[in-house]
């Protein structure tokens, strides 16, 4: 996708952000891959909030490459994205919000969100028993 937007040479160049992934809900195995967008949140059921921080630059942009992050997730462990809110800002209404189910949860870290980014959309899952 990154090389057919390049190749539009159109100016400016389309910017796209957009997160990427692959959950295996047997296992729990997940993979995710993200573009211009904040870093993904892998939210324990009993330990902090883990950022998955790296590359991850606006598709279009450049010719780059785009890494994929693996881990785990286990039962009542979530995995959140969001379309704006910068790393900390995300993590810290995360860590507020987590022990809410996932479709609340997602609502209320959202909301939160949205009082310096309107129009943030936040995706959760959660790994259930």
């Amino acid at each position: 996708m990154n090389q057919a937007l390049i190749a539009l040479e159109v100016e400016p160049a389309p910017l796209v952000g957009m997160t990427y992934g692959v959950l295996d809900v047997r296992t729990g195995a997940v993979t995710v891959a993200r573009a211009g967008l904040p870093p993904v949140v892998r939210v324990h059921a009993e330990e902090p909030p883990e950022p998955w921080i790296g590359p991850g630059p606006y598709l279009g942009a450049f010719d780059a490459e785009f890494f994929a992050r693996e881990g785990r997730l286990r039962p009542g462990d979530k995995l959140v994205v969001a379309s704006a809110g910068g790393g900390e800002e995300l993590v810290a209404a995360v860590e507020r919000h987590r022990g809410l189910p996932a479709q609340e949860f997602a609502a209320a870290v959202a909301d939160e969100l949205a009082a310096e980014n309107p129009g943030c959309a936040v995706m959760a899952v959660e790994m259930v028993p």
